[in-house]
């Protein structure tokens, strides 16, 4: 070979060598660009993401704080009212409409038993979650002051969802319920779709603490094989089991088996991490197309040209499309997402962000962070910068904002900076938490009210008149008040503490037989349930002396279940001596009243009779006046007559005979069979309800009530119209209500309760005949068998409306 041709080989050589060379160093810088680009935009879209998710949850968190506060433990410990619940619920409700990541949120008792939901489906189907793993962990944990689920599948709507739930406490701390939301992860998805990420991108949310997972994009093939337990030992499962706020890396997926260059971010209030992967073959695929066409550029050099500009336009298409990703994200976040400079200037900033402070998004205004942090002073607020970056971590804190209006508002703000191109940057979320704040206010302010009513009540139990005590499930005594010591005798209410119920109180019944702890059915009773009203029992004081009491028992429940009881008594002696002495004046009344009445009718009956025989005797010799008057002595003296047995019959009202257990119906028909001929001519029609109930009182007096009641209302009829007389009842629990309904002319409002007055007239005697004494003489059977009487009027048309109650017979 000739030098000339030795020259040109090595040229060829060095000249081949140098495009290699060249090439070599273009084809790697390429492949480290594109591995750069995608783990920048990886990491964009995973920071994004978190902050948003993040957002999202510490928006249905907020929600859970909002209703928790407005649920009281009484809510829990027994039905809610109508109005109640419907308030409740409209809060939940209302929140859910503003916020559709959450499918519903519900309320349940300690048992697991929903009290209140609103959502889609049935929010008060009886749903039980003491089965569910987030449950029982907030009843083992109670200070726990948040748990999130893993995925599962709502009971209500069918739909994959993740539980926020929430401990309710009381003033105490105690436990009483828990809240929850439903988080949808169809709008977590849907929300990641929007982002328009490629068809090979994977966006996961995993748990930090058992590398669960969450949610996943692009879906797993339900088809695919499943990685056994234990068997995905990637790096990114270490990175995110160790704790790490933030890595990058490669691994490869056990669900479909792709590589994938990924950056995930931790949330920093939650258990979950963001993760966002591309496939490394997708990233290298336009670097794998240059290294072939550049294989072809050492023999054309134009054909690599026209390649190195294809490369150019398909990295600048990649950098356009993530920075739409970013702008999407950056338009969509709910929390006021913003990048500041090392001076505290405003670079860029989401829509939310000036939102928040009040600025028009479209056209913001250049803003310095002493434009809108009212917190820390201008001769402060470099300093802080400076230290925010230079830490180099994560940073979160609360400070207050100034809007563009002038109003404040307090913030969360999360912090982390970032050196860009050797440019000192802060990248922050700002969160909106006045409305906790505000809890965080409302909550203290309970506090210190639940603290005062506490007092007033301590001050009310020691001033109380009746005597207090309150036994635990042992029948002990573990409060007294001073009221119960004085009327016990006890000389302080400190020696009163621990002894057995029956030993405090001396407990007799009515029959004076004394009341052991192992035969006191009372304290049993209320131990189920119930509460115990009694009266004409006795205890004994501390001296011996026997005193009559009245008293009330009530159980003490915690979470419906019943704890001890409350025992509310006081010394009746006084008012016991009062009814004595009453009883026997009404007695001695009655009598008088009785003799009275018969011993007047025998001259009165003489007087009528000589007014009749001087009637016979002088027939014919009296003119008319002398006639007239003498009718008018005759009649008068048979209404006078008339008054008497009236009172007679008044004063023997609750002497006549036994009371037993009286049927109603058979009353009233033996009080129509005395009727059947006035009502037969009236034209009447007397009506009444099937299957009268049955009362505690005296046969003949309950036909009395009847008959005076009916005998009225067909007395009383309007003439132009025939009378109509119904009688009804209900059932109201402790008594019965008989009701008689007519149709006649009806009395006056004014006029009702004087009618029920002994020889009072509605109707004057030239009309209408009568005593006036029949109303007050049902007044008197009524009141006698423990009930009451009353007047109402129709609610359509004429007459009158008498309702008597009677209490139901009690059973043994």
């Amino acid at each position: 070979m000739s030098p000339a041709h030795k020259s040109g080989f090595w040229g060829y050589v060095s000249a081949g060598a140098c495009i290699l060379a060249l090439l070599g160093y273009i084809l790697w810088s390429a492949r480290h660009t594109a591995l750069g680009e995608a783990r920048l935009t990886t990491a964009n879209l995973a920071n994004t993401l978190a902050a948003v998710i993040e957002g999202e949850l510490s928006h249905a968190e907020g929600d859970l704080h909002v209703i928790a506060r407005e649920v009281k433990p009484a809510d829990l410990t027994a039905p809610a009212a109508p109005g109640r619940r419907q308030a409740l619920e409209a809060v939940m409700a209302d929140n859910l409409r503003l916020f559709p990541a959450v499918l519903t949120y519900r309320v349940f008792d300690t048992s697991g038993q929903a009290r209140f939901g609103a959502g889609p489906g049935n929010p008060h189907m009886r749903l039980m979650v003491n089965d569910r793993p987030w449950f029982r962990a907030l009843l083992a944990d109670p200070a726990m002051p948040l748990i999130l689920s893993d995925v599962q599948t709502s009971r209500a709507t069918g739909d994959p969802i993740v539980i926020m739930a929430i401990p309710l406490r009381d003033g105490g701390g105690r436990l009483f319920g828990v809240v929850n939301a439903a988080l949808n992860l169809a709008q977590f998805r849907s929300e990641i779709q929007r982002l328009g990420i490629g068809r090979d991108e994977l966006v996961a949310l995993r748990r930090t603490d058992t590398y669960r997972l969450v949610l996943r994009r692009p879906v797993p093939d339900a088809a695919s094989p499943t990685a056994p337990p234990g068997s995905d030992d990637s790096p990114l499962r270490r990175d995110i089991l160790a704790g790490r706020p933030t890595a990058q890396g490669i691994f490869v997926s056990p669900l479909d088996h792709v590589r994938r260059l990924y950056t995930f971010r931790a949330l920093e209030r939650y258990p979950l991490a963001v993760v966002v992967g591309q496939s490394v073959d997708e990233v290298l695929r336009a670097w794998r197309r240059q290294l072939l066409t550049s294989a072809c550029a050492a023999l054309l050099l134009s054909v690599g040209l026209v390649l190195l500009y294809r490369r150019d336009r398909q990295q600048h298409a990649t950098l356009q499309r993530a920075a739409q990703r970013y702008q999407a994200l950056m338009a969509t976040a709910s929390d006021g997402i913003h990048i500041c400079d090392g001076n505290g200037t405003l670079l860029e900033a989401s829509r939310s962000f000036y939102t928040l402070l009040g600025y028009d998004p479209d056209q913001p205004p250049p803003l310095n962070v002493q434009d809108w942090d009212c917190k820390f002073g201008a001769r402060d607020l470099p300093d802080f910068l400076d230290s925010l970056i230079s830490r180099n971590e994560d940073s979160l804190f609360e400070t207050r904002f100034q809007r563009r209006d002038g109003s404040i508002l307090d913030v969360e703000v999360s912090t982390h900076a970032l050196s860009v191109q050797g440019r000192d940057l802060l990248y922050a979320s700002a969160r909106d938490i006045t409305r906790r704040k505000q809890a965080e206010h409302d909550r203290r302010q309970s506090e210190a009210d639940l603290r005062a009513t506490s007092a007033r009540l301590a001050l009310v139990l020691q001033n109380a008149a009746e005597g207090i005590l309150c036994f635990d499930d042992q029948w002990r005594v573990i409060f007294t008040s001073p009221a119960a010591a004085e009327i016990l005798g006890w000389p302080t209410q400190e020696e009163m503490q621990g002894q057995i119920g029956v030993h405090v109180t001396g407990h007799l019944t009515a029959q004076g037989i004394p009341v052991s702890p192992e035969s006191c059915d009372i304290f049993q009773d209320v131990l189920n349930g119930a509460t115990r009203r009694v009266r004409d029992e006795f205890f004994t004081r501390r001296d011996g002396t026997v005193i009559p009491v009245e008293y009330v028992i009530s159980p003490l429940t915690v979470s419906t279940v019943a704890v001890g009881a409350v025992l509310v008594f006081h010394n009746i002696t006084e008012l016991k001596a009062l009814e004595t002495d009453l009883r026997r004046s009404n007695a001695e009344l009655e009598q008088f009243a009785y003799v009275a009445s018969h011993d007047l009718r025998q001259p009165l009956r003489m007087i009528t009779s000589y007014l009749a025989l001087l009637a016979r005797s002088l027939e014919g010799r009296l003119d008319a006046d002398q006639t007239t008057f003498l009718g008018f002595a005759s009649d008068g003296a048979r209404r006078l007559d008339l008054l008497i047995q009236g009172l007679l019959d008044y004063s023997r009202v609750g002497r006549m005979g036994e009371r037993s257990l009286v049927c109603l119906s058979g009353c009233l028909e033996e009080a129509l069979q005395n009727l059947a001929l006035s009502i037969a001519e009236c034209g009447a029609t007397v009506s009444h309800d099937p299957g009268l109930p049955t009362v505690f009182g005296n046969p003949m007096e309950m036909m009395r009530l009847f008959q005076n009641l009916i005998g009225n209302a067909v007395k009383y009829h309007a003439p132009e119209r025939p009378p109509r007389v119904h009688v009804s009842w209900r059932n109201l629990g402790r008594m019965w209500e008989i009701t008689v309904t007519d149709n006649g002319i009806g009395i006056a409002a004014n006029d009702r309760e004087r009618a029920f007055q002994p020889f009072q007239r509605l109707v004057p005697q030239s009309q209408i005949e009568g005593t006036g004494i029949g109303l007050a003489i049902c007044r008197k059977i009524v009141e006698t068998a423990g009930g009451r009487i009353w007047i109402t009027a129709p609610v359509q048309g004429p007459g009158s409306v008498f309702h008597v109650t009677l209490p139901q017979p009690q059973t043994p």
